[in-house]
């Protein structure tokens, strides 16, 4: 048996997509996807126009399962009709569908990788992507060697089809954490089956979210080596306080606070942070006397105390920013609806009047939303392809206008990119270069 390429928790890859050529979609097709030439997004995002029957969904769904680390994504391009697609990377790496000449295989796969001694390549049979014989089989070493070089390469797709159905892998954390002969059998089972229920996704988004605080909040106490109570003992065995004058002490305190207070509304809104104590301490510290000899004291207790409340504000900043983001986006979609988080009673929505709603009880083009908007936020721990067939369905003409801004938002700097197609003008209207097939040679 040959030894996996990848070792338990290694890291995701962030490798971006920079072309995806296709010469032989239904046969007849040409595609050529090139995000280098999306100046106005930064390459994050190509939308597709093309006709009925011009094989779109079929190229969509091979880029999506060519780039998907998964047994079940080789049966599925054996069922598409493309021959030939070429996916290049940032790092300089391409993945590769290709046609066999050889009666004995259906296609084959090759990774090329400048990490790698030599290129990987898996030659597909009948036999290998068969139902029957595929849940009664094991893994075959070439197939595990080159699912596991392809798990290095790239982050599994998100594919949403034009049935609504949202396929993804993303929402699995240890999606790549150990070799294919490890998980073949049991995970890979689980990951890449449609999402329909809004409940579930909203609950790996909160989930995500509680995951990234709780990060965030651990990282920052345990790396510096340093806390309140090193500062105070550090101040106090030097003698920093000594100098200081009394009314000093009480302004450089008052200061502290306000500037900490300034921005607390952004995290206790979504009980990220709570500054009641503060307010409190800033009260006492205002009524008290302006040159007592206890603030003294009191500074090199409580100066260290809120010092580290900034430091951690400004380490939870990206977090609040992230659920903000979210929050805000899906609420500029909604007009008699709301979407609350807290970390305490997580994600909810409401009604015009108030009462709570269930999510899987919205209508079509509010599930629709929600759906993509929460998968967008959670292909951001992988830096992930969404790829989207027709996001038009079910939306309306503002909705439509508004959709790719507030995915691009919900991304902003975390290397997602979106592979759309739409017949959308309203879709189309915000992006540079709109991509067309072409008449195959």
């Amino acid at each position: 048996m040959a030894a996996p390429l990848i070792k338990p928790n290694t890291p995701m890859p962030q490798n971006s997509i920079r072309r995806i050529l296709s010469s032989s979609v239904l046969g007849e097709f040409r595609y050529d996807v090139d995000f280098d030439r999306t100046s106005h997004h930064s390459g994050r995002v190509v939308v597709i126009y093309a006709e009925n029957g011009m094989g779109k969904t079929n190229f969509l769904k091979a880029v999506h399962h060519l780039l998907s680390p998964r047994r079940e994504s080789l049966q599925a391009l054996a069922d598409l009709f493309v021959e030939e697609i070429t996916v290049h990377l940032s790092d300089g790496s391409s993945v590769r569908l290709l046609p066999s000449d050889d009666a004995s295989f259906l296609f084959g796969c090759r990774i090329e990788n400048f990490r790698l001694e030599e290129a990987v390549e898996l030659w597909v049979r009948q036999e290998d992507v068969d139902a029957r014989a595929f849940r009664r089989s094991s893994p075959r070493v070439d197939v595990a060697r080159y699912l596991d070089a392809l798990r290095t390469l790239v982050s599994p797709t998100v594919f949403v089809g034009d049935d609504r159905l949202i396929y993804s892998a993303t929402e699995s954390r240890n999606f790549i954490a150990h070799s294919t002969f490890e998980i073949e059998q049991d995970a890979f089972r689980r990951v890449g089956r449609p999402t329909q229920s809004v409940r579930d996704v909203l609950d790996l988004v909160e989930r995500e979210f509680t995951q990234r605080a709780l990060r965030t909040v651990s990282n920052d106490d345990t790396d510096s080596g340093e806390g309140v109570y090193f500062e105070v003992t550090r101040r106090v065995l030097q003698g920093e306080n000594r100098t200081i004058l009394a009314s000093q002490a009480r302004e450089s305190l008052l200061a502290q606070a306000e500037e900490v207070l300034a921005g607390a509304y952004d995290f206790e809104k979504y009980e990220l942070l709570s500054f009641s104590q503060i307010r409190r301490i800033t009260e006492m510290i205002q009524d008290s006397r302006a040159n007592s000899s206890h603030f003294r004291s009191l500074h090199g207790i409580l100066g260290p105390y809120l010092s580290s409340t900034a430091d951690r504000m400004n380490t939870l900043a990206e977090t609040q920013r992230l659920i903000d983001t979210f929050v805000t986006s899906v609420n500029s979609f909604f007009e008699r609806k709301r979407l609350h988080y807290t970390t305490d009673a997580g994600i909810s929505l409401t009604g015009h009047d108030g009462a709570e709603l269930e999510p899987d009880n919205l209508s079509s083009g509010e599930k629709h939303l929600l759906l993509l908007l929460s998968h967008a936020v959670l292909a951001r721990s992988t830096g992930a392809l969404v790829v989207i067939d027709e996001p038009e369905l079910s939306l309306g003409l503002r909705w439509q206008r508004q959709l790719l801004p507030e995915l691009l938002r919900c991304t902003e700097g975390s290397g997602v990119q979106f592979l759309v197609a739409s017949h959308s003008v309203q879709i189309m209207g915000d992006v540079d270069e709109v991509v067309r097939p072409t008449e195959a040679l």
